[in-house]
This record gives structure tokens, sequence and C-alpha cells, in this order.
């Protein structure tokens, strides 16, 4: 069995780059062997070691199957993927506009300079109950699962295709190594009619990734040994 073999557009000096101690090269055509040093999305299987090894699992609770009530979109792990869930806790800014208080000094913009103009409003609904989010809305939503990242995972976070196809959008997020706590998700309605949201079905998707090597300052270890801004946050949390 012959093989194509093409001319490398890297240049000859990448060839010159050291390898860790027991990298493996493996010819064209053969089953590529893991090391190590590997980095990269963690397949199902990996995960599914994790949560045996009780090592390291980045979320909980964890369901080694995909689920769906309710005929709603599903949860719990994929191939290479983990799908949460929507939570019961929602965040609404308030709009200033239609309130009548005189005394603010400044405009309805939303200024992260201004931490008077972050304000939100928590609506709670319950598990056998739905929420209607409105065309052109924007909501800060928790997922069910609580995250708690090692020093070398990170998990990016974004749309589920069903959800997607019905116009709802989950702002892409990126959780750091070391991050602990509950997850807040920010959910946007780009479609003319209103997108119905249950508690408890499946609502984003998140890819974890193994870093290469731990790192230096986790989320955990900033602010002098605090943590980042939004570590340990509970419930939805807005902007700080």
């Amino acid at each position: 069995m012959s093989h194509k073999i093409f001319k490398s557009v890297l240049p000859e000096t990448h060839l010159d780059i050291p390898m860790p101690e027991g990298t493996k090269l493996s010819p064209i055509g053969m089953k590529y062997i893991p090391t190590p040093w590997d980095a990269g999305v963690l397949s199902d299987s990996e995960l599914i070691k994790l949560y045996e090894q009780n090592e390291g699992i980045p979320l909980s609770p964890f369901f080694i199957q995909q689920r769906s009530e309710r005929h709603l979109p599903s949860f719990g792990l994929g191939s290479c993927t983990y799908d949460i869930r929507l939570g019961f806790e929602f965040r609404s800014y308030i709009d200033f506009s239609a309130t009548e208080d005189q005394a603010r000094d400044y405009t309805n913009a939303i200024d992260l300079a201004n931490p008077d103009t972050l304000l939100t409003e928590q609506i709670m609904v319950p598990y056998n109950e739905y929420f209607d989010l409105s065309p052109g809305a924007f909501i800060l939503a928790k997922a069910m699962e609580y995250f708690k990242l090692p020093r070398n995972v990170m998990a990016i976070v974004s749309d589920k295709s069903t959800w997607a196809r019905c116009g709802l959008t989950v702002q892409n997020t990126v959780v750091d190594p070391g991050f602990e706590g509950d997850l807040t998700l920010e959910l946007a309605n780009h479609n003319f009619r209103p997108i119905r949201l249950y508690p408890g079905c499946g609502i984003a998707q998140v890819h974890f990734h193994r870093v290469l090597g731990d790192v230096n300052v986790s989320y955990g270890d900033r602010k002098a040994g605090k943590g980042g801004k939004y570590q340990h946050q509970s419930g939805t949390v807005g902007p700080r």
C-alpha cells in the first residue's frame, strides 16, 4: 500500500525543535501513539476515566449517557463535548427608562465604569414551568452543573445546534484552568418570535481541553490567592 507524501510548508528549522523525552513519532498511515505531553480536546473516554478515577472531574453532576426529557434538547456526555443544562435562576437587566426614578444622573446605557447601571433583577422559574425570552432580548442564566477545573484543563462553552437553529445564542465563554463555581450563561434571542426556555433541558455544549502542562497562575491563583473575580461564584452573577 502506497502513500502520497506531501512536502511540508513549514520551514526546515522546525525539524530542530527539541521534543520532550519519551515523545513518540508515528509514520504516515500508522496509528497515532499518545504521550503524557499531549494537549487537545478531551474525548468521552478520557472524561469517563477522570470520572471513574475521581480525579479532576471538571463538573458535577456528571451523566455518562446523553439524556433528554420532554422532547427537549439533550444533556450529558457526547463524543467530545458535554451538554450542560439550564438552571432555574435568571437575571434580567433593569430598564431604567421605564422607571419613574428621576434622581439618577446617568443614561439608560449599560456602563461598566458606573456599577449602578449594571443592576439586574432575579427571575426564578420552577422545573415544571418555562420562561419566554422575547425577540431581541438578552438574559443571564445559570447552568445546573457545578464546575471545578484542574490546573491543566480549560473549557470552552458554545451553542447547541438545536437552539441555534431557533435563533438562540449562548455567548462563547472560556473557562480558565483552576476555575471553580457556578457557570453564568449569556443568552440572546435573535428570532422575531419568543423562544421558550425550560429549566433542566440541555442549553449549551462544553469542550474540555487539556493544556500543555500546568499553568503558572490558574484562575484560582489570581488576586493574591483569592482567585479571579468570578471564582466561587454562586448563582447567576452579572458583570463585576
